[in-house]
């Protein structure tokens, strides 16, 4: 048996521990404040409430695997860094601790680092930004209809949650890669990271014509320096992550279709359905699976469903698939079929198409999980969990057979078409994973589809010179060659999507990090800025500064936050400082960052912060709440008002008719992002978004 690294370091990852039991401090990494602005209350830092909970021993929910490998890459970057300044001879201390009495506050600077030119010592604390995705579903949504909560997916191919929705209005110029992957083509700004494979050829000794591609490495290269030649990574789908053998209650049970058993045949519950309908037999998936796949893939290319019954449109003169779909829908189904001709729209007399129906309520119900949506809106897609890997090529079959054309003198090649974008990804992704090197163009209408363009994907069964353009694997992405560049002048929005724990997306085919572009950018602006913007650290960050620039206030000149962004290795530092000042007979000590004095609070505030906690776990007061799980319409309506709300989540939330009435969804209801994922949200807040005292 293989070994498998993954489930392993999970395992590891999620291990019980066993902990010493150890007296409680406070931490910088808690530092919080709260001051008022515009009569409003403004809370920075972390949650008193949590701090209370971890305080006094009550356990959190444990730390996911993804949140763990995170910290554990921060900490690499860490280590990283002090190995460079130790290398450059200006590291003058690590991971020297401290304890406040008063406070019963305990920490750890990273390292102390001195100017060699002035000899003036500064301390250093380390972080990673936050950077920035396909649809979870491996649906292809514009960036602009998703919402805060969706599930996508990054290049770990794992899933991610939508944490913010933002855009913004530019004007600059933006670049569009061309090559066999550009059907589903995207459009960045210049800085926009791909990540790229380096891939090394060679050639085989059998065939010295012949030549063997090998994926050495991956790295990140921004769009404005990339070439022709340069390997783009394309996400590898994962297929068949629900186990081979499917019961079929199982998954009727997840539509939450009322159903019941007759003669080892599943019906609806209506009084008449033994007269009406035609069951569906339990043992469904025990039976011959790759006819079962070739009907499948016969769905997605030609099939839809009415209330009670599905439908195959064909044409007359298909006469072999209409042969075989019968006797497969009557070997695994059981089912018969009914021919129905088809009137032409336009002209109202009959036509060459007909429709194969099959009348079973189960049926539909089954096949509807399996493949929602239609193709009409755009919305068809199959869910890759079901689909078993076993069966790729039987699947593929029965999609080329309903749209696709076999084209060359002896039939080696194949072109499947589709106007939705999601069936495209999934063409390209079965014809990959058989080897075929497939092509994704896009094309201008030409027939009257709703659709404005037509997607097709093709592949070619030779080995001919035309044809050497070949696909090469990673195991995680399929990797293509880029065939050229282009650029244009852009102006209009461009959007953002703050994710997590992943931080990467995919837009278009490609696989992205964070940055400015029509279909994501820059998820570091707030840090690093942009041309219109100071960048300033995360408050979190800069409150857990003040707090060591204060402890250490004498003994260093000055504390840095130095940022490094993972996807280019560009950097950024802040200069946090501490100024005392008399007011009123008394000093107090106030905060500057780049030199400038922040007025809003005082490091005296913050420390009256600690104060409260140690008085609440005292006097055994649980803190009131600071953060809301999920917030009231009014608090909705207000933070929209005041630009702290994206459009999308707010439309996702709240849904104005014609007629005035208005709706809300209770689902997509905004909150705070620092109650959706802190570790004591359950012991908080409901999931409906209640309180629990």
């Amino acid at each position: 048996m293989t070994f498998d690294l993954i489930k392993s370091t999970h395992e590891f990852l999620t291990r019980g521990r066993l902990r010493a039991p150890s007296v409680p401090h406070l931490y910088p990494s808690e530092a919080s404040v709260s001051y008022m602005q515009d009569d409003q209350q403004v809370i920075l830092g972390n949650c008193a409430r949590s701090t209370y909970w971890r305080y006094t021993g009550i356990p959190g929910a444990p730390s996911s695997v993804y949140l763990q490998m995170t910290g554990k890459l921060g900490k690499s970057c860490e280590l990283m860094l002090l190995d460079m300044w130790k290398q450059m001879g200006i590291l003058y201390e690590e991971h020297i601790r401290f304890q406040n009495a008063q406070y019963n506050l305990s920490g750890e600077l990273d390292c102390i680092v001195r100017d060699p030119e002035t000899g003036i010592l500064i301390g250093l604390e380390c972080f990673v930004p936050n950077t920035l995705v396909l649809d979870s579903k491996y649906r292809l949504v514009p960036i602009q209809e998703l919402n805060v909560a969706d599930s996508i997916i990054g290049h770990t191919l794992d899933q991610s949650q939508i944490l913010n929705c933002q855009q913004q209005e530019v004007n600059t110029k933006v670049y569009r890669l061309y090559g066999k992957f550009d059907g589903l083509y995207s459009e960045v700004t210049g800085e926009h990271p791909f990540l790229t494979a380096e891939v090394h050829t060679s050639r085989l000794k059998v065939d010295n014509k012949r030549r063997s591609r090998q994926v050495i490495s991956t790295t990140w290269k921004k769009a404005r320096d990339l070439k022709r030649g340069d390997y783009i990574c394309i996400p590898k789908a994962k297929f068949g992550i629900q186990r081979h053998k499917i019961s079929i209650c199982d998954i009727l049970q997840q539509t939450q279709w009322p159903y019941r058993i007759i003669n080892d045949r599943i019906y609806s519950q209506s009084y008449n359905a033994l007269a009406q309908e035609q069951g569906i037999p339990l043992d469904i998936l025990e039976k011959d699976l790759e006819d079962f796949y070739w009907w499948l893939g016969l769905y997605i290319a030609e099939g839809s469903c009415s209330a009670g019954s599905i439908y195959f449109s064909l044409h007359q003169d298909e006469y072999n698939i209409i042969t075989r779909l019968q006797e497969v829908t009557q070997k695994i189904f059981g089912l018969t079929t009914k021919i129905r001709s088809c009137v032409d729209t336009r002209t109202k007399k009959l036509s060459k198409g007909i429709n194969i129906c099959i009348n079973s309520k189960a049926i539909r119900e089954f096949i509807k999980h399996i493949i929602p949506g239609t193709s009409c809106t755009k919305t068809k897609y199959i869910d890759y969990s079901y689909i078993d890997p076993r069966f790729l090529r039987s699947l593929l079959q029965g999609i080329a057979e309903g749209d696709g054309t076999v084209t060359g003198c002896t039939g080696e090649s194949v072109k499947i078409s589709t106007v939705v974008p999601h069936l495209a990804f999934l063409y390209f992704q079965l014809m990959a994973h058989l080897g075929l090197s497939p092509n994704l163009k896009k094309v201008q209408q030409q027939s009257l589809f709703k659709s404005q363009y037509i997607y097709t994907v093709s592949s070619s069964y030779n080995n001919t010179k035309r044809n050497q353009i070949k696909l090469v694997e990673h195991p995680l992405y399929w990797c293509y060659p880029i065939s050229k560049t282009s650029t244009r002048q852009y102006s209009g929005y461009v959007y953002n999507l703050e994710t997590f724990p992943d931080h990467t997306y995919t837009a278009g085919m490609c696989v992205v990090h964070n940055c400015k572009t029509l279909y994501g950018y820059y998820a570091g602006k707030g840090i690093f800025g942009t041309k219109n913007t100071v960048g300033k650290p995360k408050d979190k960050h800069l409150l857990q500064t003040i707090i060591y620039a204060r402890e250490f206030y004498g003994i260093l000149d000055h504390f840095q936050i130095p940022y490094l962004e993972r996807g280019d290795g560009s950097m950024k530092t802040f200069k946090v400082s501490v100024m005392p000042d008399e007011v009123d007979g008394e000093i107090i000590y106030r905060p500057l960052l780049n030199d400038e004095l922040i007025t809003d609070y005082t490091i005296d505030d913050m420390y009256a912060r600690y104060s409260n906690i140690l008085a609440a776990v005292a006097a055994k007061r649980l803190p009131q709440r600071e953060f809301q799980y999920k917030w009231s319409n009014e608090k909705v309506e207000m933070k929209f008002a005041a630009g702290n709300l994206s459009k999308s989540a707010y439309e996702a939330f709240k849904t104005t008719k014609k007629n005035g009435t208005v709706s809300y969804h209770e689902k997509e209801r905004p909150g705070n992002w620092e109650c959706s994922y802190c570790s004591f949200r359950k012991i908080c807040y409901a999931d409906n978004g209640e309180c629990i005292d």
